[in-house]
C-alpha cells in the first residue's frame, strides 16, 4: 500500500495482494481527526482527510452585507458602492445556497470577466469546498456558448461552430463588402463592423435600422450585414456579439427551450448588473422568469460604458422588471478616507438618475483631496512626477501611486515627466503613446523622410492612408528593389519613373507617395521638427485618412499630441549629447546649395543635403525612439500605473492624482444630459480609486489638436465640498530651462495669468483668458457661462452652406459644434454621406 489511504477504495478492489474489504469502511467524512494507529504488523499508514471547509459564516459581514447574503427567496438587488465589498457579498451568497443544500449545478453566476469568474470561484471553493467546482460560472459569452451548443443538438445542427474573435471577423467583414461590390477605399470596414456590432447587441434588424434612419452608411452597412451573417452560416461559424444575439433569439423563439433553461436554475446571479447591455438583459429576464430567484449586483453610479452600448436604465428600473424586489445598499466603504469619499458623494450627487445613497468610510477622515492649477499640461506632468518622487524618497512604493486621465493622448507628458526622473511607469489598459498605431505610422514617414533606406517605414508608410496601393505593387517594388540592390523607395522612384516594373500599370497612389516624400526630403533641413511633422500630415492628408476611420477622433488627438510633442522639443540638447556644442550643427545655408533649382521631384535622384538625420526633425526620431524603447518589463510590477479613468474601474491605489479636470476635456463633453452625467460617474470611478490621498488638476494651457489650447476648469470643481478640500496657489513648470523655453514662446503663446476659478470652485488665484480679438462662442452648464474663444477661420462656417473637401467632394453643412476649444462641422457629402471634419485639418473650401 506504502502510504496510500485506507478510504481511497477504488484502488483496493480487484487488486492481487488484497481481498475486496471495501465494504463496511466508513466514509471519508467519518475518519477521525488524528492519524489512526495502524494494526498490528500492517505498518499501514492513514492520510486523514484535508480539514472541513470553514463555511460562509466565517467571513466577517457587517449588517448590510449579511442581509443581502442571507435573503432567501424573489428577486434581490444589491446596490454595491465602491469599495463596499460586493465580491465578498457574492461569494458569500452562492456558498450559503450551497451548504444549505442547493445542487451547485442549479446555480449560475455571471460575472463580466473571466478573471472576475475564477476568482469568485476560487473563493466560493475556499469556503464551501469543491462543490463549487460544478456551480455554473461564467461571463456573458461563455454561458451563451453553451447554451448555444445544447441547442444546437436539440435541433439536430452540429455544435461544434467555430467562435470567431476579432481579426477573424475584421476579415470576414472585408470579405463580405467585396462581395457585396463595396469599396474598402470608401468605406472603413472598421466603422462597419462597428455599426454591425452595435446593431447587434441592440437587437436591432438591419432593416429597421435604416428604415429609422437612412443614411448612405446605415445602407451600406445594412447590405454587408446581410452578406456578412450569410457567410457566417456557411461556415457553421457565430462572432462574439453572435454568442449574445443568438441566445435570445433561441430562448424567446422557442418556448420549450426557454422554459428547460429557466427551471434549470434555482438561482441567478449577476455581477456588475449597470453594464449589462440590451441583448444580456433580456437574457437576464429570459432565465429568472420562472423562478423568479435574480441576483444583481450593481451600481448605477459605476455606469461608465453607455459608449458601448451599456444601459444605465436596466440596473434603475430593476424593480419595475421584477415586481416586489427587495433593494439591500451595501455604503459601508472599506477602501477609501472619508474626505475622499466626501468628495466623490458632492460631485455624483448632482446625478438626477442615481438612488440616494452616499459611502461612508470606516477608516476616517484621512488627508484632504488636494485641488492644484498649474500654468501647462506639462508642468501639470512635471508636478505630478516630482510628488511621486518625494514620496517614494520616503518609503512609498511606485505601484502606490496612479496617475488618471481622461483620454489616451494625454499619457504622453506624463510618460516623458516620470522617465525624465527615472521613475518606473506604464501605461495600463492601453499602448504607451509611441507605440500607438496612428502614432507609429505618422513616425515611419518622418523615418523614411530622414532615411529612405528605413525599408520597414516604406512598407508601414505606402499602405496608410489606402491609396491603391496593394500588395501586388507592393511585391513588384520590392523586386525591383532586389534586384538593382536598392531600397523600396529608390526601386519605387524607379519604378514611378518607367524604369522598373516590366511595363505594368503604375497606381496613382504610388507616384503621389514618392512624389510627396521627396518633395518633404527638400524641405525638412529648413523646417522645425514640428514644422516637418505638420507638413508631412498636411502632404498625406493623415487627419482626413484619421477621420474616416472609426474611433477617428481619438486616433487624431493622438497625432496632435504628437505634434505637440514636436513643438516643445528641443533640437540643442540632443545636437549636444551627439558631441558637439549646442548651435554647432545647426541649418546653415551652406547645407542646402547642392540642391539643384528645378530638379523634378519624383522623377529622378533628388539631391538633399547629405545627413538629414541631424536636422531637427532627425533630433526628434532620434529622442522619440530611446523613449520608446526603454524596457519596461526590468521595473517589474512595482511602477505607477498610468491609465484612463475607463481602465481604473474596479482598481485601488494609495495616492491617486485625476489630472486634466477642465471643460472640454473632462467633462469630455457634449451637451446631453445623459453624457454629462456619465462624466461625473467617471469622476467618481477615478475618485473612489484612491484609498490614502487624491490629487485633482488641471492645466490652463494645452497642446491639443496641434495648437496651444487654454481651458476653464472643470465645472465639477464647482461641486466639490470646501470643507473636504485643500487647494494650491497655480504653478508653472519650474526649471530653468523651461522658463527660457516659455520666454521664446512668448511671442505664439500668451500666457493666462492664475485667477479663482471665476468664482465657482473653492478658492485659488484670479485667472482671465488672454485679451483676444477673437470672437467667443458661449455654453450654458448649470447655470454658469463658460467661453470657448475660437478664431474667424473656424467659425466662418454655417449650416446650410455647401462646401468642397479635397477627399470627400462637395457637401452641404448639417451643423457646427463648439465642443472645449475645437469646431467640428457635419458635412452631408453628395457621394460620402455625412461625415464629421475639423476645419483646423480640413482643407474646407466654399462650392
Amino acid at each position: 500500500m506504502g502510504g496510500r489511504a485506507v478510504a481511497d477504495q477504488a484502488n483496493f478492489r480487484g487488486h492481487a495482494r488484497w481481498p475486496d474489504r471495501t465494504r463496511g469502511i466508513r466514509a471519508r467524512s467519518q475518519f477521525p481527526h488524528r492519524t489512526a494507529r495502524p494494526g498490528p504488523g500492517r505498518g499501514l499508514t492513514v492520510q486523514l482527510p484535508a480539514p472541513a471547509p470553514p463555511g460562509w459564516r466565517s467571513l466577517p459581514l457587517n449588517a448590510e452585507q449579511r442581509a443581502a447574503v442571507e435573503h432567501d427567496e424573489g428577486p434581490l438587488l444589491v446596490v454595491a458602492g465602491a469599495g463596499s465589498g460586493k465580491t465578498r457579498v457574492l461569494t458569500a451568497r452562492v456558498a450559503r445556497l450551497l451548504e444549505e443544500g442547493t445542487s451547485p449545478w442549479r446555480v449560475l453566476a455571471v460575472t463580466f470577466t473571466n478573471k472576475a469568474s475564477d476568482e469568485m470561484r476560487s473563493r466560493i471553493e475556499s469556503l464551501s469546498g469543491p462543490a463549487a467546482r460544478s456551480v455554473w460560472m461564467g461571463t456573458f459569452h461563455s454561458f451563451g456558448a453553451r447554451l448555444l451548443r445544447a441547442w444546437a443538438r436539440a435541433e439536430g445542427r452540429s455544435p461544434s461552430f467555430s467562435i470567431y474573435d476579432e481579426q477573424d471577423s475584421m476579415r470576414t467583414i472585408k470579405e463580405a463588402m467585396k462581395r457585396a461590390d463595396l469599396s474598402t477605399e470608401q468605406w472603413s470596414p472598421g466603422a462597419i463592423r462597428s455599426r454591425i456590432s452595435k446593431w447587434k447587441n441592440e437587437l436591432r434588424d438591419p432593416a429597421e435600422a435604416v428604415r429609422d434612419n437612412p443614411t448612405p452608411i446605415n445602407e451600406v452597412t445594412a447590405r454587408a450585414y446581410q452578406v456578412y451573417q450569410s457567410m457566417l452560416r456557411d461556415r457553421n461559424a457565430v462572432d462574439f456579439d453572435d454568442l449574445l444575439v443568438e441566445p435570445v433569439l433561441a430562448l424567446e423563439s422557442d418556448s420549450d427551450l426557454a422554459q428547460r433553461w429557466a427551471e434549470r436554475f434555482l438561482h441567478v446571479l449577476v455581477d456588475e448588473y449597470q453594464d449589462t447591455n440590451h441583448a444580456q438583459y433580456r437574457i437576464v429576464k429570459a432565465l429568472a422568469r420562472a423562478r423568479g430567484n435574480i441576483c444583481v449586483v450593481g451600481d448605477e453610479d459605476q455606469a461608465i460604458y453607455g459608449w458601448r452600448g451599456a444601459d444605465v436604465r436596466n440596473i434603475l428600473a430593476f424593480d419595475v422588471d421584477f415586481p416586489g424586489a427587495r433593494a439591500v445598499s451595501l455604503e459601508q466603504n472599506y477602501r477609501s478616507r472619508d474626505n475622499i469619499l466626501g468628495v466623490a458623494n458632492a460631485v455624483i450627487r448632482h446625478n438626477s438618475q442615481r438612488r440616494e445613497k452616499a459611502l461612508r468610510s470606516v477608516r476616517g477622515p484621512g488627508a484632504k483631496v488636494r485641488v492644484e492649477a498649474y500654468d501647462s499640461d506639462r508642468a501639470e506632468a512635471r508636478a505630478v512626477a516630482d510628488s511621486v518622487q518625494r514620496a517614494i524618497a520616503t518609503g512609498a512604493r511606485p505601484a502606490d501611486h496612479a496617475v488618471l486621465y481622461r483620454i489616451n493622448s494625454q499619457s504622453r507628458v506624463f510618460e516623458e515627466a516620470f522617465r525624465e526622473r527615472r521613475l518606473p511607469c506604464r501605461v495600463i489598459g492601453g499602448q504607451p503613446f509611441y507605440e500607438r498605431r496612428e502614432v507609429k505610422d505618422a513616425l515611419a514617414y518622418a523615418r523614411l523622410v530622414v532615411n529612405e533606406s528605413d525599408d520597414d517605414a516604406f512598407q508601414r508608410a505606402v499602405r496608410w492612408p489606402r491609396r491603391g496601393v496593394g500588395l501586388k505593387t507592393i511585391a513588384m517594388v520590392a523586386e525591383v528593389a532586389s534586384t538593382q540592390s536598392q531600397p523600396l523607395l529608390s526601386a519605387a522612384r524607379q519604378v514611378c519613373a518607367g524604369r522598373g516594373g516590366a511595363g505594368r500599370r503604375i497606381p496613382k497612389g504610388l507616384r503621389e507617395f514618392v512624389w510627396g516624400l521627396d518633395e518633404l526630403r527638400v524641405e525638412v533641413p529648413s523646417c522645425t521638427a514640428r514644422e516637418a511633422l505638420e507638413r508631412t500630415a498636411s502632404v498625406f492628408a493623415f487627419a482626413e485618412a484619421l477621420l474616416r476611420e472609426e474611433g477617428g477622433d481619438d486616433r487624431l488627438a493622438n497625432l496632435a499630441e504628437l505634434i505637440a510633442a514636436a513643438s516643445v522639443f528641443d533640437p540643442a540638447e540632443s545636437r549636444a549629447l551627439d558631441g558637439g556644442l549646442p548651435g554647432v550643427a545647426e541649418d546653415t545655408p551652406e547645407q542646402h546649395q547642392g540642391v539643384v533649382a528645378g530638379t523634378v521631384v519624383g522623377e529622378g535622384p533628388t539631391v538633399i543635403p547629405d545627413d538629414l538625420a541631424q536636422s531637427d526633425l532627425g533630433y526628434f526620431l532620434q529622442t522619440a525612439a530611446l523613449t520608446t524603447n526603454l524596457d519596461e518589463a526590468d521595473f517589474g510590477e512595482d511602477v505607477v500605473a498610468l491609465m484612463t479613468l475607463h481602465a481604473a474601474k474596479g482598481l485601488e491605489f494609495k495616492t491617486v492624482f485625476l489630472a486634466g479636470l477642465e471643460e472640454g476635456l473632462f467633462p469630455l463633453i457634449r451637451d446631453e444630459d445623459d453624457d454629462l452625467e456619465e462624466e461625473r460617474r467617471l469622476f467618481y470611478v477615478g475618485a473612489t480609486r484612491a484609498m490614502d490621498h487624491l490629487h485633482l488638476s488641471y492645466a490652463q494651457r494645452r497642446w491639443r489638436f496641434g495648437e496651444m489650447t487654454f481651458s476653464d476648469p472643470s465645472r465639477f470643481f464647482s461641486e466639490l465640498p470646501r470643507d473636504r478640500v485643500e487647494t494650491g496657489m497655480a504653478r508653472t513648470s519650474g526649471s530653468a530651462r523651461d522658463r527660457r523655453r516659455r520666454t521664446r514662446q512668448a511671442q505664439r503663446v500668451t500666457t493666462p495669468t492664475p485667477t479663482s476659478w471665476q468664482g465657482r470652485a473653492v478658492g485659488g488665484t484670479a485667472r482671465q483668458r488672454p485679451s483676444t480679438d477673437r470672437p467667443a462662442a458661449t455654453a450654458q452648464a448649470g447655470g454658469i457661462s463658460y467661453d470657448y474663444s475660437e478664431s474667424q477661420e473656424t467659425l466662418r462656417f454655417k449650416a446650410g452652406e455647401r462646401v468642397s473637401h479635397p477627399t470627400f467632394g462637395e457637401g452641404e453643412i448639417v451643423s457646427v459644434e463648439v465642443t472645449g476649444h475645437t469646431v467640428f462641422v457635419e458635412i452631408d457629402f453628395d457621394e460620402g454621406g455625412r461625415k464629421t471634419v475639423s476645419p483646423r485639418h480640413a482643407r474646407l473650401a466654399p462650392a
